[in-house]
């Protein structure tokens, strides 16, 4: 995956806050399909290092193989996937009797599903959904999931859990072999992180799995109530040598990122920016998730010469689909129904407009017109100010954009707060000969928007007076 510093650290704990409130809500249910003649009893000191250390060889576990088979009541469905808790990461290509197949990917306090994805399929950049994953009004199978994911993600740390806390709250049940190799089945808590010897005496609900770790304190399996009636099981699939690197999709964050200061030439570079579109026009394609499990496209064009942007949007819901029409002083929005490309005859009636200034102290900008914003002010008659640019820029990766060379930026404009490198709410996709061909924005909890362009002449695009007398 690349380098941990990659993630927002503070990002990261905030999720994971909601994640671990979900987990630790559980009850245990379905450990009526252990052995009833199991000889549970406490564990003896090694048995609790092995235990604790568990969270630490899968920290330095690196890629692991892994198959997740969910009861028949939280939806049966299989996962085949590897984990990455380095970063941590998970994918997994699903199949259940509701589905032919989806891809899935998680990282704490996000899921993102594509539909439609062949198991042998790399994982496709547009189409994708995300979804929180505090548990909140989610169906069963969605919780089940979230569930699921959050348990993986939590199982890694440089550190060991407690011993002592472990040795008063965990039970051996039995022992068996996986794969060959011995194992001994613990029953213990689910967030082995937060057993501390404080709780030891504590009565409070914990969720429980049962652990099945070997000799060398690596995690073989692992069980739990994924909130229905019977347990979930996930096969950590050791023997396989899969040479396997995870990478986030795009509306995740995309590859890794190691943000440093631009340098004096690509200040130097991104000074140009802007003053290199003035004149030129294009299509864009935007995708932006605006809920769970809810993905709002639009197309369009964009106008630097005016500047304008121009887009049909096709949001979730009957009455949500419409016509943007944003210029550098306002946005204007017309609902009803629309083709994938927005009429160049533009229509004269059913608008609603304000000024950027008036929507931003009404707050009510919504995140198409925040995307729409920010395109129509990539253009500037004269070049920005390369020392300003450095003071307010970060590189943060090189990346592919179809078959292009591209590097991945973070740019302060002005009116932008500072931001700390890699924090920033916009990234910009900057290829090899200058064009901008993607513009990022964060859309808070439900990872990254995009809008896509495509450099090329574009229809004439004539703004009644009856829109652009809403925007002035």
């Amino acid at each position: 995956m690349g380098k941990t510093t990659s993630r927002d650290t503070t990002r990261r704990a905030l999720a994971w806050v909601l994640c671990a409130g979900m987990l630790l809500g559980l009850a245990w249910a379905g450990f009526g399909c252990m052995p009833k003649d199991a000889p549970a009893r406490k564990l003896t000191a090694a048995e609790a290092k092995r235990l604790a250390d568990v969270r630490v060889t899968n920290a330095e576990a690196g890629t692991v193989a892994l198959a997740v088979q969910l009861p028949a009541d939280a939806g049966g469905a299989h996962w085949a996937g590897h984990v990455d808790w380095g970063s941590p990461m998970l994918q997994a290509h699903v199949t259940s009797p509701d589905t032919d197949g989806a891809l899935l990917q998680a990282i704490p306090g996000l899921v993102a599903t594509r539909a439609d994805v062949k198991a042998d399929a790399d994982p496709p950049r547009d189409g994708w959904v995300t979804r929180r994953t505090s548990g909140a009004e989610s169906s069963p199978d969605n919780l089940a999931t979230d569930i699921v994911t959050s348990a993986i993600l939590s199982l890694t740390s440089p550190e060991s859990a407690d011993v002592t806390a472990l040795r008063t709250r965990a039970m051996w049940l039995d022992e068996g072999v996986i794969d060959g190799a011995p194992v001994d089945a613990f029953r213990a808590p689910l967030l082995l992180g937060q057993v501390t010897s404080e709780t030891e005496g504590s009565t409070d609900a914990q969720a429980e799995a049962v652990f099945w770790v070997d000799e060398d304190a690596r995690l073989r399996r692992i069980q739990f109530n994924p909130g229905s009636q019977k347990l979930a099981t996930i096969d950590f699939l050791l023997e396989r040598s899969d040479d396997v690197t995870l990478t986030p999709t795009d509306v995740l964050g995309g590859a890794a990122i190691d943000p440093r200061e631009v340098t004096t030439a690509e200040a130097e570079r991104l000074s140009g920016l802007r003053h290199g579109n003035a004149g030129f026009s294009g299509v864009v394609s935007v995708e932006i998730p605006t809920a769970d499990d809810q993905l709002t496209r639009a197309t369009g064009y964009v106008d630097w010469a005016v500047p304008m942007a121009y887009i049909a949007v096709d949001a979730p819901g009957d009455d949500a689909d419409g016509l943007r029409y944003a210029t550098s002083t306002g946005v204007a929005a017309r609902t009803g129904a629309v083709d994938d490309s927005p009429p160049e005859a533009m229509p004269t009636d059913g608008w609603a407009g304000r000024t950027w200034a008036a929507g931003a102290e009404a707050g009510d900008l919504d995140s198409i017109d925040l995307l729409l914003y920010r395109l129509v002010a990539m253009t500037t008659p004269a070049p920005d100010d390369p020392g300003a640019v450095a003071g307010g820029a970060a590189w943060l990766r090189d990346d592919r954009f179809g078959k292009a060379d591209v590097t991945v930026y973070e740019l302060r404009l002005p009116g932008d707060p500072e931001a700390k490198a890699g924090t920033a709410p916009f990234r910009y996709w900057v290829a090899e000969d200058d064009r901008l061909l993607r513009i990022e924005m964060r859309t808070g909890q439900l990872g990254l928007a995009h809008a896509d362009l495509t450099y090329e002449k574009i229809p004439l695009i004539q703004a009644p007076y009856e829109v652009t007398a809403l925007l002035i």
